[in-house]
């Protein structure tokens, strides 16, 4: 693993170089639809142990968690309330 860049969108310009150079595929973190198909499993746990579920707060980064989840809990439970929480902005991604 490599961690490049000062920020997000730095370190997204740097893998999609780092991937292309080297003929890798570059698979985002949080909107590759085999990511969002992954964090999809969580929603779908929830639901099977939660049978008498009424929401479902979910915490929002990148937006593959949420849309993951969402996706899923939906799916099986439209009734679901889906209350979104977004992340601080004083959170950093990066620390030296």
């Amino acid at each position: 693993m490599h961690v490049n860049g000062a920020d997000l969108i730095e370190s997204k310009e740097i893998a999609l170089k780092m991937a292309k150079a080297n003929g890798l595929a570059y698979i985002n973190g949080y909107d590759h639809p085999n990511i969002l198909s992954g964090q999809g499993t969580l929603g779908l746990e929830i639901v099977e142990e939660v049978p008498d579920l009424d929401a479902v707060v979910i915490p929002v980064g990148g937006g593959g968690l949420l849309a993951g989840v969402a996706v899923a809990v939906k799916g099986l439970r439209p009734d679901v309330q889906i209350i979104v929480r977004l992340k601080p902005q004083h959170m950093l991604y990066f620390t030296n």
